[in-house]
């Protein structure tokens, strides 16, 4: 058998664990589809709880690596929409309108 003791991890981080109701920047938190998916999903893992999670594997191994993903903010994807179009920091006479809360 072999007995393999690890003393370093990589944590793999999918944002998409969090409670939407607490953290929104996510694909499924979409403006659009939100109050229907607060219904539909279960609820995700409170900050906190990942917080003492990462903290435990952190006490007991060395992290030498983490990854972050599926973070998806909305809002600043909106607001880029709407900057790209104002007056010295986008085009004015853009004539694609991109979508503020509709895909």
């Amino acid at each position: 058998m072999d007995e393999r003791k690890p003393s370093k991890v990589i944590i793999h981080f999918d944002l998409d664990v969090l409670d939407m109701k607490e953290f929104r920047s996510l694909l499924v938190a979409y403006p659009g589809t939100y109050e229907e998916n607060k219904k539909r999903f279960p609820s995700g893992s409170s900050m906190e709880t990942i917080i003492r999670v990462l903290q435990d594997v952190a006490k007991s191994y060395e992290v030498v690596g983490l990854g972050i993903t599926e973070h998806f903010p909305w809002d600043a994807l909106f607001l880029q929409n709407m900057l790209s179009r104002l007056p010295l920091i986008g085009d004015i006479n853009k004539n694609e309108h991109p979508s503020f809360h509709i895909l």
